[in-house]
């Protein structure tokens, strides 16, 4: 939508003739004409404000930023799921390979010109399409979401004085221990390191 399509709606919508709207700036019918029907584009922003306080709205409503800030709110968004996606799908890599399968992208097209993904494991080496694996991750990532909503929305939830009591001890727990000695300090080191934890 163009800013002459919002000034036209807005003005439409408050049953404002042109020419009211172009007494209140100064201006001309023809020249609210012009505007609304896109002929002039580059309205000085002077005029910008007075249409806008005429019509009851902001300059930045009619110059469409608030459909830009929504757009880019929603691209964040969708940036914060795939940010998700990607490491849930190295989190989903690690439990394939628990039960018995790797798993490696392949990037080769096969007979159909499908890109796959190539999975080795209990019945040998073969390959997947790729789009069949995406369906399969998006699947179990919903599932989980589902899943997981169902939790904590089902009276799962219970009163505990455990969070407000241990969380403290928690906070400590990867910190030094004061007054340790060198042979407690290595098991500690020991602990961090070792990727089972």
């Amino acid at each position: 939508m163009t800013i002459g399509n919002r000034i036209k709606e807005l003005r439409e919508n408050q049953h404002i003739t042109q020419e009211e709207l172009a007494k209140s700036m100064n201006s001309t019918k023809q020249t609210i004409y012009k505007y609304e029907n896109n002929i002039v584009m580059n309205i000085p922003f002077d005029k910008i404000e007075m249409i806008a306080a005429k019509l009851g709205t902001t300059p930045s409503y009619l110059l469409g930023w608030d459909e830009i800030k929504a757009d880019i709110k929603k691209i964040g968004y969708n940036l914060d799921i795939l940010d998700a996606k990607i490491s849930f799908n190295d989190v989903l890599r690690h439990i394939i390979r628990s039960f018995g399968y790797s798993i490696e992208e392949n990037f080769a097209k096969n007979n159909d010109r499908d890109t796959t993904v190539l999975f080795e494991g209990k019945s040998g080496r073969f390959e997947i399409k790729e789009s069949s694996y995406n369906e399969f991750v998006n699947n179990v990532f919903s599932f989980i979401d589902f899943s997981l909503n169902r939790l904590v929305n089902e009276g799962n939830r219970v009163e505990s004085n455990f969070y407000t009591t241990s969380f403290a001890q928690e906070l400590n727990a990867a910190h030094e221990i004061e007054d340790a000695t060198d042979e407690e300090r290595a098991h500690d080191e020991d602990i961090m390191n070792d990727d089972n934890f």
